[in-house]
């Protein structure tokens, strides 16, 4: 997913980042609103992670959220 379909989705997606960054609270979450750069800032304050190996973790995650929802149509759409 980019972000902007991650940020239009923040509802949806925020049990799927407590899952992969359980350091993060629900009131983190609401703050950062589905920025991609405070999400960064934070999760660099919370696990100290450099900048560069944040922005690879949560470009990963965009990129394993698109692959599971692009799974999910593919199997929804088998069934229709």
């Amino acid at each position: 997913m980019n972000w902007q379909e991650i940020e239009a989705q923040w509802g949806q997606v925020t049990e799927k980042i407590y899952g992969k960054w359980g350091k993060l609270n629900e009131s983190d979450l609401a703050s950062i609103a589905g920025n991609r750069d405070s999400l960064i800032k934070l999760l660099r304050s919370r696990y100290h992670w450099n900048q560069e190996v944040t922005e690879n973790k949560v470009d990963n995650f965009a990129r394993d959220l698109k692959s599971e929802t692009l799974s999910r149509n593919n199997v929804a759409s088998t069934y229709h």
